[in-house]
């Protein structure tokens, strides 16, 4: 999405909006206990507060496979931008739509992979 339109950042909200327990906290209550938020969506990472650390979430090893496409997609749009604009366009069709399909996703991504690796 980034990519196909433009765009040079993205800000998730939640990076670290934990309440006591967020291991166990998989629905948090935010606007004073009026929305339920998602399963996940306020943690991109979960604290290791003994370790003075972070975890990782699914979510965040999802989002580093999108920055790690978003630079193949860049590193070919070096050399053949209108080959990466095709795969984006493969990948995001307009602004609300996009591949849903975890096996078509796949097959645009090793198309990327080969052109990427053919550089």
């Amino acid at each position: 999405m980034n990519y196909r339109f433009g765009f040079r950042g993205f800000l998730h909200w939640g990076g670290n909006y934990w309440g006591p327990e967020p291991l166990l906290d998989t629905q948090p209550v935010i606007n004073g206990g009026r929305t339920y938020l998602p399963p996940g969506d306020a943690y991109i990472t979960y604290p290791d507060r003994p370790g003075r650390s972070l975890n990782s979430s699914i979510r965040l090893e999802q989002m580093r496979e999108g920055l790690e496409d978003f630079a193949l997609l860049d590193m070919l749009a070096a050399k053949d931008r209108a080959a990466a604009d095709a795969l984006a366009r493969e990948a995001v069709t307009s602004f609300t739509e996009y591949i849903r399909d975890a096996k078509q996703f796949r097959e645009i991504q090793k198309k990327l992979l080969e052109r990427t690796s053919e550089l």
